[in-house]
């Protein structure tokens, strides 16, 4: 019945919403410093262009001592944090590099892109949908992950954005975005100031690099 009643729920959110669809035009906005935008439920909402993803890839890419070694496994799985450059936020910045042999970069692509493949990988995921298409390579989505136990669970509602940039590589980059199908729950509501997948060829597989910049809000148990 809660399923059901949470898909109902979903589903009346949803039904008024307007979305792009293949072959539909795209009235962009553009601002005097560039900027494209795109209008949606009365708001405009950012277009990712070139730039901005070739500025998430040298934030991947980024070696300097800004970063601090957190992890490092046998499996070659390594984790960096760095102090947060976002005047809002006091939230560390954290980076993660993997390699995954006998895994092309666009199958990984696909996985970590499918909305209703990740219930398969994250067992994390409460929910997890697409509310609507802003052009071909940005949309709005909403995703609520389960805390343990005694702390309330974080949703959050993103733009996400993608690109195939060439020779192999993908990104797929997210920030928060408000939008009107998606209201407060009895979840605290997260921001993501910027995060998202760097995957290239290696060897026989690819590699992964994962930045995450958020703020989950709300309180926290401290490492003692």
């Amino acid at each position: 019945d809660l399923k059901k009643n949470s898909t109902e729920a979903k589903a009346k959110l949803l039904e008024n919403v307007e979305s792009w669809a293949p072959g539909k035009e795209v009235d962009y906005i553009k601002k005097d410093d560039g900027s494209m935008w795109v209008k949606n439920a009365g708001r405009e909402y950012p277009i990712m262009l070139e730039k901005d993803f070739k500025s998430f890839r040298d934030l991947c890419d980024d070696a300097t001592s800004a970063w601090r070694m957190a992890f490092e496994s046998k499996d070659h799985i390594y984790v960096w944090d760095r102090p947060s450059q976002d005047k809002d936020s006091a939230v560390n910045m954290v980076k993660m590099f993997a390699v995954f042999p006998g895994v092309p970069p666009s199958v990984m692509y696909d996985c970590l892109h499918d909305h209703d493949y990740r219930k398969v990988w994250d067992s994390a995921m409460v929910q997890g949908y697409n509310i609507c298409h802003l052009d071909a390579n940005n949309d709005i989505g909403y995703y609520q992950v389960k805390l343990p136990t005694g702390v309330t669970n974080r949703d959050f509602c993103n733009e996400r954005s993608w690109r195939e940039l060439g020779n192999g590589e993908y990104i797929i980059m997210n920030h928060s975005e408000p939008h009107e199908a998606c209201p407060p729950t009895k979840a605290v509501r997260g921001v993501s100031i910027k995060s998202g997948y760097l995957l290239r060829p290696h060897k026989d597989g690819c590699s992964l690099s994962y930045v995450s910049h958020s703020d989950p809000k709300g309180w926290l148990p401290t490492k003692q």
